[in-house]
């Protein structure tokens, strides 16, 4: 008979402990960056190598001691290593007086002088692999509030041992701000939903969108500007837009948000059709994915995350979901990732008759103001979310009935701006990509 699988159910469970030891075992899985077995990985939240430019980093993430902002993969950085390895063998090399390439004679006495098509000579003057790095420069593995957990399924016979072996490992209450970000899970399978996923590369996505956070950036110039032209003499008559600096330059930066842009008076000046603006951004730049929002607490979030991870890997909850670690109030954000504000609905609809426990209501927040940086309490008086439905969970023969509630809901459904600041402050967090 077959032995036990490397995937059983048995060792997808960890022994059941103590609080301090399910946290000391969350703590030793998250340092292992990824899972040969159970498949799970850690990627950094908009962190981008900078030999390969890889974005996020999957994996052990690298960073230079002797630069400000310097990142490596763990590809990269072996490649560093060979090269340091190698620079050093030739460096003891000559200090020994011997030459790489050394001539010597034959019987006939020629001297035989390497060619330019050596292939020895051609490794030895190969340009690093790592050019942006000096291979003095020293480096530690890095962890912090940029990870974040990511599990993939399709559907298979085995994603089942591996989903309970990434819940049981990684249960949210016990995440904390200052180590992760998120806990994701990607579903590559049949979707029961009617959707299409989105197609496109990574690198067109982040040509779109620092095309949209630039035009944002001159949309608030342009406004500060206007509004200091208009005030009497005096310093703050004079105040110049002030951008928030990029926290990291190449493929994809804006993408960490654009804060306020503005300073002095032009705090309250940006008006009311900043909100317009942004929806053309969105359309002009294709930037139309979008999350549904909701909130549990820590006491809550395993059981709901739970429910919701599942339901996700069995196509019935979109192709991404997410939920984020401890808030400082003890909250915690679950994200459902939808195509568009249009598909919204289809997938409140499915939340709905997943019956989820804990949940009074659903927001829908777009992508493109996480990447402008538009949260709670944002100086332009932009709402940090677009809809919020009440979550009315669907029981047996009333399924059709709540849909048709949530669609109608769904068309003409906004939020107040003091009540979207008050449910988005904690939820949005401090984590990246919010």
């Amino acid at each position: 008979p077959a032995g036990p699988t490397p995937l059983s159910m048995a060792a997808a469970v960890p022994p059941a402990g103590s609080l301090a030891e399910r946290q000391a075992e969350f703590q030793r899985a998250l340092l292992n960056d990824h899972h040969p077995i159970f498949g799970w990985s850690v990627e950094h939240v908009f962190i981008t190598c900078d030999s390969c430019e890889e974005e996020p980093i999957v994996g052990a993430r690298y960073r230079c001691l002797d630069c400000e902002d310097s990142d490596l993969c763990e590809a990269c950085y072996r490649e560093f290593i060979k090269a340091y390895k190698r620079e050093h063998e030739e460096e003891e090399a000559e200090a020994a007086g011997e030459l790489l390439f050394e001539e010597f004679e034959d019987n006939n006495g020629h001297t035989d002088q390497p060619t330019p098509d050596d292939p020895k000579r051609k490794e030895s003057e190969a340009p690093s692999p790592v050019p942006v790095h000096d291979l003095t420069h020293r480096f530690e593995k890095a962890a912090g509030p940029e990870r974040a957990l990511r599990l993939e399924v399709a559907g298979a016979a085995e994603d089942e041992a591996r989903l309970t072996h990434y819940l049981s490992t990684f249960p949210p209450s016990l995440a904390r701000h200052e180590d992760l970000a998120w806990i994701q899970v990607l579903y590559h399978g049949p979707l029961s939903l009617p959707l299409t996923r989105p197609a496109e590369t990574q690198a067109r996505r982040d040509e779109r969108v620092d095309c949209a956070v630039r035009a944002w950036l001159r949309y608030l110039s342009n406004k500060a500007r206007s509004s200091s032209s208009s005030l009497p003499p005096g310093p703050a008559a004079h105040a110049s837009p002030k951008r928030q600096g990029m926290a990291k330059s190449g493929s994809g930066a804006g993408r960490r948000g654009i804060a306020s842009g503005v300073s002095g008076s032009g705090r309250s000046e940006i008006s009311g059709d900043a909100e317009q603006f942004i929806q053309q951004l969105a359309e002009k730049h294709q930037i139309q994915m979008g999350k549904i929002l909701f909130f549990c607490t820590s006491e809550q979030v395993d059981q709901v995350w739970t429910q919701l991870a599942r339901a996700a890997a069995a196509g019935r909850a979109g192709f991404h979901v997410k939920v984020s670690s401890r808030g400082v109030d003890g909250r915690h954000a679950l994200c459902v990732y939808t195509p568009s504000s249009a598909a919204a609905p289809h997938f409140v609809r499915a939340l709905e008759s997943l019956s989820l426990p804990h949940v009074t209501r659903l927001l829908f927040k777009p992508d493109i103001y996480t990447y402008l940086g538009i949260r709670a309490g944002n100086p332009h008086g932009v709402r940090p979310v677009l809809f919020q439905w009440p979550y009315t969970p669907c029981t047996a023969g009333q399924g059709a009935a709540s849909s048709a509630t949530t669609v109608a809901a769904a068309t003409v459904a906004t939020l107040s701006s003091d009540c979207a600041t008050k449910q988005t402050t904690e939820g949005e967090g401090e984590g990246e990509g919010g």
